[in-house]
């Protein structure tokens, strides 16, 4: 009878175990992409993981991929501010991009940090190119406080994104310097503006990313919004 009782149990530490495996896989893998101090010189090694045939996991379908913690504003409620911040070499990223497609990626998202600040925006471009020229992929997007973006970068990639999501958290420049969106005399508000008209000359869906705080909570943005027209309107409150 002890066996009888055992045995549920048994069957769940072997379904931990073998999870257990692949997430060791895993974490051996993104240990040796890290960057190793040889001589001076600097080496990247990318082992292959092969994962359990088990027809039950999860598919990661849609991914964010935060390359860089590296940030040019300063938002009080956000805590990727770092001012430097390791990335992976774009040739590694593309190999880890190709093996998240095999495991069944369809959707991916380029976040930070502030993707735009690696390589002037052309290193999250190239991804973006490759993720829909190499790997087709249904889905591709960015989300950027917009500060960086260029009518240039569009030339070269805009034909390769679906998405881009860029943060606005005031129609007021005052607000926005509060919160820590301000660059010198640059305009937030303006940038944004532009950026949208650039998404409709190139075919690019535009969204907007809001995050509620003490400085605008009571701001009513829907005439602009509304003027605007994103396809979308994500509003968010910091768990701070």
């Amino acid at each position: 009878m002890m066996s009888l009782y055992l045995l549920p149990v048994m069957e769940v530490l072997t379904a931990v175990w073998r999870n257990m495996s692949f997430l060791l896989q895993c974490m051996k893998m993104l240990s040796s992409w890290c960057w190793m101090e040889v001589s001076g010189t600097r080496k990247v090694s990318s082992p292959k993981i092969i994962a359990p045939q088990d027809p039950g996991r999860v598919k990661p379908i849609s991914v964010n991929y935060h390359f860089t913690r590296q940030c040019n504003y300063k938002c009080g409620f956000c805590f990727h501010t770092a001012k430097t911040s390791f990335v992976l070499p774009i040739e590694e990223a593309k190999k880890g991009l190709a093996m998240l497609k095999d495991a069944g990626m369809e959707k991916i998202n380029f976040s930070g940090g502030e993707p735009f600040l690696q390589e002037r925006g052309n290193f999250v471009g190239e991804l973006v190119k490759f993720c829909k020229k190499e790997l087709k992929l249904p889905s591709v997007s960015i989300v950027s406080n917009g500060s960086l973006i260029t009518e240039k970068w569009f030339k070269s990639y805009g034909e390769y994104l679906d998405i881009l999501a860029v943060s606005c958290d005031s129609f007021h420049e005052e607000v926005n310097k509060l919160i820590g969106r301000g660059q010198g005399r640059k305009n937030h508000v303006e940038k944004l503006m532009k950026i949208r008209q650039w998404c409709c000359d190139y075919n690019v869906a535009f969204k907007i990313n809001s995050v509620i705080n003490s400085y605008n909570v009571h701001e009513d943005m829907r005439d602009e919004i509304t003027m605007i027209s994103p396809i979308r309107w994500k509003v968010r409150k910091p768990s701070i």
